[in-house]
């Protein structure tokens, strides 16, 4: 009777262990799947705008780029510094200067990117199509 009981008692040890090795296999395969998938989100973001160099037709396209930029990759770009040195990489030639001199006279403590953007918007969007975004 106890030898019976025994090997029942084994039966159950193995194949609880057997049980917590197929479990941690499985939590390792969704690990691995979960892993997987953030990589393949990440990899579908969008392209980065054109650089703009400051002429007032591509304004708008490339202000709303930027923006869906800012809105897929939210936690990249959660400050008004980051907002503003993303933009500020893709400025060429005028634009460039623009944001030299503006940004020279700022203070980086104080100056929000809605303030960049209006002055942006005052100096290279075409009055009619001034928008805010």
């Amino acid at each position: 009777m106890c030898s019976r009981l025994l090997d029942e008692l084994l039966q159950c040890f193995h194949m609880l262990h057997s049980l917590s090795e197929n479990q941690q296999a499985i939590t390792q395969q969704l690990t691995q799947l979960q892993t997987l998938l953030s990589s393949q989100v990440q990899e579908a973001r969008i392209p980065n705008p054109d650089p703009f160099s400051g002429t007032s037709d591509h304004c708008r396209g490339f202000l709303l780029q930027c923006t869906m930029v800012f809105s897929q990759q939210s936690s990249m770009y959660s400050s008004d510094e980051a907002k503003i040195a993303y933009m500020t990489g893709l400025l060429r030639g005028r634009a460039l200067e623009w944001a030299e001199a503006f940004l020279a006279n700022q203070s980086s403590a104080v100056l929000s990117f809605q303030d960049f953007m209006s002055q942006f918007k005052l100096i290279f969007e075409t009055p009619e199509k001034h928008h805010d975004l």
